[in-house]
């Protein structure tokens, strides 16, 4: 009967993800085109082309050539890679991307669900509960091109396989050995998520430690748990010599803490990614710290009412003070340094402000950290939902409408289509560009799809640019990068030219690649290079001389 339901419940879950997120889905199309998923496209196609043709997978010279890029530093989803070749090598990396992304709202649900019914041992409850992290509004907001942090199933995962083993229940070979697999294949989705999931590990560990340490196998966890992370730290050795080698390209901080903080309101307003109130709300969401993608801090008042219910409803059970406490400390991480109301900056000092002094662990972002308070908040509801007492169709009933809040909003999620200039079609890129070709594209890096062309030509060219997170620190000694980024204006075509014939001989740039999308001003600035050109349509190709 468990694995009935269980599997009911997984299709349940899918058929919930595909009907708010499938439309377009048999249609070829990318699901959500733009620069990060075309990023994570590329990246799907990276480490299985890298692998089958011979070539160190860890730094890819396709991209910031000839300098290269340090790929474990670039959110590159090695496991979903590797997990989804099959697809990628038959049907491409745009199906492969497509798919994953149907998959995630209900995978992280389907693990949530695991847990809470273990906890339980209800699974009407359970299925409910689970919808809060599923479908929370930070996995909602991830999906707008995040897929290595919306995916989170091993986040529960690991909550369950912990309580399991502190009870007694998994051998300490199990333990160690599952716990292990979960850190390296998490490792190849997302260093992010698997370093915070550790921090707030420990965190709760500590909180719940006074609590359970005569009851349970606490010392027999921990050690545990350092012995699989030893085993993990040595199975992904050669990644984090490649991590190692290649923070030298890395920017003192990759985005600033502070301005990916949650706000506070937005616990009770919703972004417009959110259905129910996210456009009437949109001018005051838009005042949030970062964009919409990083705004996932929305409970809305039903859900936030019925977890003040259910902690008050629990308040003499041994575990409830140590997981509000959990729920507390968490969420006044994810506030961030400071704290930020309606858009305004309190400079109030809140207590990550110790952490951005932290090395490693400065980088993360605290708004994100809004993904543990979900999953505390879906676990505190599941048990509301599983009390025997009172009336258990008005909990369901409750729940149920409080969900509604948190459902996308569909003109946010779509699948469309990204066209590929003719010069770097698989038909013409060979004559367009020769063999061996390093090419600057244009619109540049992140401004344009330069990544997504270059895997529609067969990877036939290689890029002095590209997008995947951020610069290598080594390229902005180029006067050229404010040029092509249009962050800057040459003062005129002579300046323009100097830039960037120095930028183009020291990175072996062969042609620069004018596409549509390149600003007036710099298309203008290419076309008068005094360099050999030829057009190809509506793109113009201009060959770089020896220099």
């Amino acid at each position: 009967m468990t694995r009935k339901t269980s599997l009911i419940a997984l299709l349940g879950y899918l058929a919930l993800s595909f009907l708010l997120y499938g439309r377009g889905f048999g249609n070829g199309e990318i699901f959500q085109p733009g620069g990060d998923p075309i990023v994570y496209i590329w990246c799907l196609n990276w480490w299985p082309f890298a692998l089958s043709h011979g070539i160190n997978p860890s730094v890819s010279d396709y991209i910031w050539n000839p300098t290269g890029f340090p790929m474990w530093w670039a959110n590159s989803i090695p496991s979903l890679a590797l997990i989804f070749s099959p697809i990628t090598l038959t049907l491409g990396a745009v199906r492969s991307w497509n798919i994953i992304n149907l998959l995630t709202p209900a995978l992280n649900a389907y693990a949530c669900f695991l847990l809470i019914r273990y906890l339980t041992k209800q699974t009407i409850p359970s299925f409910m509960a689970a919808l809060i992290f599923g479908f929370a509004s930070y996995i909602t907001a991830q999906q707008l091109g995040h897929i290595s942090l919306s995916l989170v199933p091993f986040v529960p995962m690991t909550v369950l396989l912990v309580v399991k083993r502190a009870a007694r229940e998994l051998t300490r070979i199990a333990y160690i050995t599952v716990m292990a697999s979960m850190a390296i294949v998490q490792f190849g989705i997302s260093t992010e998520v698997l370093a915070s999931s550790a921090f707030f590990g420990l965190v709760a560990f500590l909180i719940f430690r006074g609590r359970y340490r005569n009851s349970h196998d606490l010392f027999g966890l921990a050690t545990d748990t350092v012995i699989a992370s030893v085993i993990a730290v040595l199975v992904l050795s050669p990644a984090l010599y490649y991590m190692a080698i290649g923070s030298k390209e890395l920017p003192s901080v990759i985005n600033s803490p502070k301005m990916f903080s949650a706000d506070l309101l937005n616990l009770l307003v919703p972004n417009p990614t959110i259905w129910l109130g996210g456009d009437s709300l949109q001018s005051l969401a838009a005042r949030f710290t970062g964009n919409f993608s990083e705004q996932g801090a929305y409970i809305g008042i039903g859900i936030l009412v019925i977890l003040i219910l259910a902690i008050r409803a629990s308040a003499q059970e041994r575990w409830s003070k140590p997981l509000w406490i959990t729920l507390a400390v968490t969420a006044v991480c994810s506030l961030g340094p400071v704290l930020w109301f309606a858009g305004i900056n309190t400079r109030i000092p809140l207590p990550w402000l110790i952490f951005t002094k932290v090395p490693i662990i400065r980088h993360a972002l605290p708004t994100r950290f809004t993904l543990y308070v979900s999953l505390v908040i879906a676990i505190y509801i599941g048990i509301w939902l599983s009390i025997s007492t009172g009336s258990r169709k008005a909990r369901y009933a409750a729940t149920l409408a409080s969900l509604l809040f948190l459902l996308p909003n569909p003109k946010w999620f779509a699948f469309g289509d990204v066209t590929t200039p003719a010069a770097l079609s698989k038909l013409e890129v060979m004559q367009a560009l020769g063999t061996n070709a390093n090419a600057v594209v244009l619109p540049y890096g992140y401004l344009g799809n330069s990544m997504l062309w270059q895997l529609n030509s067969g990877m036939a060219f290689k890029m002095a640019g590209g997008y995947v997170g951020f610069v290598p620190q080594s390229q902005w000694k180029y006067k050229a990068m404010m040029y092509l980024y249009d962050a800057e204006q040459a003062p005129n075509q002579d300046s323009f030219n100097q830039a960037v014939a120095e930028f183009c001989a020291s990175n072996r740039v062969t042609a620069i690649v004018l596409a549509p999308g390149a600003s007036k001003y710099l298309a203008t600035a290419v076309s008068n290079l005094p360099w050999p050109k030829d057009a190809y349509g509506d793109t113009t190709v201009v060959r770089v001389p020896n220099l």
